[in-house]
């Protein structure tokens, strides 16, 4: 047997950039967190407590608010996203660019209980499925999660399996770590446990928050309230729609897992999670450029990764350290997050800095420049809806 093929590495160090502008099409927007950002109760019983503490502007609100979702980077109408000045999202969306307009949908999840078991389809109403995938900020020990089907296994013994209550076995068990990175595509089931939080990036049409569809809520119920309740009303189910909608034995990669790299002083490091299917790159190439720069290829390899990610219509990276960092968005529209430390961007307006805990939604048609002071960024891009396929930038 052959050894096993070693991991793709870049490790490419530069000083740090100092005084370079970019490009006067950069345009960024802050998003504001606030309470009605936050899903109720009601809509999301199984929330947990720890969002309030993480996100700056959810620290005036109770203690004990649940907070199973916040949505951060939203142009859908049912729960819009603000700028600090009390603007939509949306209305800043627009006066940038008419066409195309964004497709991404950020949210914050945290879950204090278990999330239903539950599917996008690849052909809602809309038409536009909704990929979606999962950076995972915090996981408790053997906190576990479930994504996609065992691939051995049909949708008879799928359908057998819920009869006789044992559909957990039929899914596949995953315990994440922070940092880890799971890819949900249309048509795999999935459900997050007690215990674990994440950063979810969504591609959805523009404006819409996208098609979810139930298999199973572990025979809950609840009280008006959103609270466990023996004599309440159970969440509707669409087991039917959900199982026609699901893919069966599918064998794609759903996990990625990469260490982080010792970032050197002075520099900062920039790692593909989720690269754009077709492409030779995203985010980074094996020219100079400023900072470092890693990937894991396709084949995981030896040195702790595990098979990098991708995909055609969505893509994720991940600078961190302190330096500055060249990203080239796949699509027009990209969200950034800062985990911790902090960010500044050059823009066409201007300075922009952003926090632990900040979303900031931008506009920007070339690379950019980020500049990050002992910081961990997450970098989203997707697709416009109209354009099936990433933009293929020569390395």
């Amino acid at each position: 047997m052959p050894p096993a093929r070693p991991a793709t590495r870049f490790t490419l160090s530069w000083p740090t950039v100092t005084g370079q502008k970019n490009h006067p099409a950069h345009r960024l927007a802050l998003a504001h967190s606030r309470g009605d950002s936050v899903t109720t109760r009601q809509q999301t019983p199984w929330g947990g407590t720890f969002l309030r503490g993480f996100l700056p502007g959810l620290h005036q609100l109770p203690a004990d608010l649940c907070a199973g979702e916040v949505w951060e980077l939203s142009l859908a109408a049912e729960r819009p996203s603000f700028l600090r000045d009390g603007s939509a999202l949306a209305e800043w969306a627009r006066s940038v660019r008419t066409k195309p307009e964004p497709s991404l949908l950020l949210k914050w999840l945290d879950s204090d209980d278990w999330l239903s078991l539950q599917v996008h389809p690849a052909e809602p109403e809309n038409g536009v499925g909704k990929v979606e995938c999962w950076y995972v900020v915090r996981a408790e020990h053997n906190a576990t999660l479930y994504a996609g089907v065992k691939p051995e296994l049909g949708r008879d013994d799928f359908e057998a399996a819920m009869q006789r209550g044992l559909v957990t076995d039929c899914l596949q068990a995953f315990h994440p770590q922070a940092g880890d990175v799971f890819l949900i595509d249309t048509g795999t089931p999935h459900a997050l446990g007690p215990g674990i939080s994440v950063l979810e990036l969504q591609r959805t049409a523009p404006g819409d928050a996208g098609t979810t569809l139930r298999f199973w809520d572990w025979n809950r119920r609840y009280d008006g309230d959103g609270r466990p309740s023996g004599s309440g009303a159970a969440r509707p189910l669409h087991l039917p729609a959900a199982l026609a909608a699901t893919r069966w034995q599918s064998r794609a990669s759903l996990h990625a897992r990469l260490p982080r790299a010792q970032a050197t002083e002075g520099h900062a490091v920039l790692e593909v999670l989720i690269g754009a299917a077709g492409a030779p790159r995203h985010g980074a190439s094996a020219v100079p450029e400023p900072g470092s720069i890693r990937l894991c290829d396709e084949a995981g390899g030896a040195s702790g990764c595990l098979p990098r990610l991708s995909h055609a219509e969505l893509t994720l990276a991940r600078a961190y350290g302190s330096g500055s960092v060249r990203w080239t968005p796949s699509w027009p529209w990209s969200s950034l997050t800062v985990m911790r430390g902090r960010l500044t961007v050059e823009t066409s307006e201007g300075e922009k800095t952003l926090e632990r805990g900040q979303s900031a939604l931008l506009h920007a048609e070339q690379d950019i420049v980020l500049n990050l002071d002992e910081a961990e960024v997450v970098l989203g891009s997707t697709a416009p809806v109209d354009t099936p396929g990433p933009v293929d930038t020569p390395s």
